[in-house]
């Protein structure tokens, strides 16, 4: 094998690890320093809901060794509305909107019906996949809400210590266990509470929470 055959095939290595190179820092460009950027832009193909959007601080378990998991936090799902007077083929919009959606007919046409009626809600608590798949359809008059609500990955686990949160009037706030006894920290929306969930099966709930700002 001659000595310029192996410089060729070294240029090619550094050029192919030079390449290589070159996509990993513009991935690390596009999702690590600009990730905020493009998340609000990807974000502003859904209508903002009236109001504040609802946030609200997330509670943690701590297990023997520390780890911590998530017991209640924030899930962003999506609404799904119409304006009547804006919905211009309504067969139409109905054969695309219930490829994604469950809906009624009848029910459906009644609420397009309503053109003096500025909004008229078909869906909620959808996931984003379905809020992005109507979403491209471009259905003249349909909008898309994105709205946040609590969520418990442990679903009926320690529901008795954690509680729940509902309205109270116009605002939701904590209604029981630990929902309801640091409503006013988990309110602030960027503190956090964590709990050891063990000490918790032997102690008293008082002795064993603790709160601190949430870790970065």
């Amino acid at each position: 094998m001659n000595s310029s055959f192996l410089v060729r095939i070294r240029v090619l290595v550094i050029l192919f690890v030079f390449a290589i190179l070159l996509v990993v820092a513009k991935l690390f460009y596009l999702q690590v320093l600009h990730n905020d950027t493009y998340t609000e832009k990807a974000d502003r193909q859904y209508a903002t809901p009236t109001g504040s959007m609802f946030d609200r601080g997330s509670i943690y378990f701590s297990t023997k060794d520390d780890t911590l998991v998530s017991a209640a936090t924030l899930k962003t799902l999506f609404k799904i509305a119409i304006k009547p007077k804006e919905i211009v083929q309504s067969e139409e919009a109905f054969t695309k909107l219930s490829a994604y959606i469950p809906l009624e007919y009848d029910e459906f046409m009644k609420q397009v019906a309503k053109t003096e009626d500025p909004y008229e809600e078909i869906a909620v608590k959808q996931t984003k996949e379905v809020a992005d798949s109507i979403s491209l359809q471009k259905i003249p008059g349909v909008y898309i809400y994105k709205e946040k609500t609590r969520f418990y990955p442990g679903d009926s686990l320690a529901s008795h210590v954690l509680g729940f949160v509902a309205y109270k009037g116009d605002e939701l706030s904590g209604r029981y266990g630990l929902e309801r006894s640091y409503n006013e920290t988990l309110s602030r929306g960027k503190e956090s509470v964590y709990m050891n969930f063990f000490a918790e099966i032997f102690a008293n709930i008082h002795d064993t929470i603790f709160t601190r700002e949430e870790k970065d």
